[in-house]
């Protein structure tokens, strides 16, 4: 039977978290959860153990309430590597999804055919709309579009990492995010390192599960908001940090394109918007 391990961080909303365990699950797949529960107070905690206790195979890791969605996932690989348990493909997720019936068996079969590629499973909202999945960047600069089911091309540069699957050996060879992302730019980090390295990454012809798109009310990208209040939000751990943006930049765009485009956020804040 094929092994998979479903990587995610977990923090106060128990219900999507039970819900998203749940949906993975397939019958024909050993599924094995390694979860970080970065300190939830809502009894996420609880509610994973007992599914333990109904036969899920799940291992929780904790944070204090600090470690955010990168310093969760770090934890969780970390933990990984150190038990030294080993399936044959992996999988990068967020607990909002909720994943179809055969998706994830679907993404393997995929993967199989096409040597050994990652799979990155497309999302969409209630409404069938595209939310998330894999990227292609745009032939210069850093904007890039999402690939959707539709498109002929399904070749990606990065992802979201909402439910992103790996093979083993993939998995293995690239190891941990980066430690310099708290929050956000971590997946996106983690696909182009993927990208460099030459191994294929593709997202699906069909949606994988029904993920609703962040809203961004109450962001630093919120309009409505006082400039200082934008300015405070963005530097914030789930903004655009400077520091972790400009790491960002220059690391995979260079130097110049780091030095221009690390400061072109201030400015849309000082022009409204």
């Amino acid at each position: 039977m094929t092994s998979v391990t479903v990587i995610f961080t977990c923090y106060n909303r128990k219900e999507k978290t039970a819900a998203f365990v749940k949906s993975v699950q397939d019958d024909r797949l050993h599924i094995r959860y390694v979860v970080t529960d970065d300190g939830s107070t809502d009894g996420t905690a609880a509610d994973l153990n007992r599914l333990a206790e109904r036969g899920f195979d799940i291992t929780t890791v904790h944070g204090d309430g600090k470690l955010y969605w990168c310093g969760g996932m770090r934890k969780a690989i970390s933990h990984i590597f150190e038990s030294g348990t080993k399936t044959d493909y992996y999988v990068f997720a967020n607990d909002d999804v909720v994943v179809f019936d055969n998706a994830l068996y679907e993404m393997i079969v995929q993967s199989r055919k096409h040597e050994d590629a990652v799979v990155v499973g497309t999302t969409c909202d209630h409404d069938g709309n595209l939310t998330y999945g894999g990227i292609r960047y745009h032939k210069h600069g850093i904007k890039y579009d999402l690939v959707d089911v539709t498109d002929e091309d399904l070749t990606c540069d990065s992802f979201n990492c909402n439910l992103v699957l790996l093979p083993a050996a993939v998995f293995e060879e690239m190891g941990n995010f980066d430690e310099h992302f708290t929050h956000a730019m971590g997946d996106f980090d983690y696909g182009l390192r993927i990208k460099r390295a030459g191994h294929p990454i593709e997202s699906t012809r069909r949606y994988v599960g029904i993920c609703e798109r962040n809203p961004l009310k109450k962001t630093w990208a919120d309009t409505n908001l006082s400039r200082r209040e934008r300015f405070r939000l963005k530097e914030s751990p789930k903004g655009l940090p400077f520091k972790e943006w400009f790491y960002f930049l220059r690391k995979n765009f260079g130097l110049g394109t780091a030095l221009v485009r690390s400061l072109t956020p201030y400015g849309k804040i000082l022009a409204g918007k």
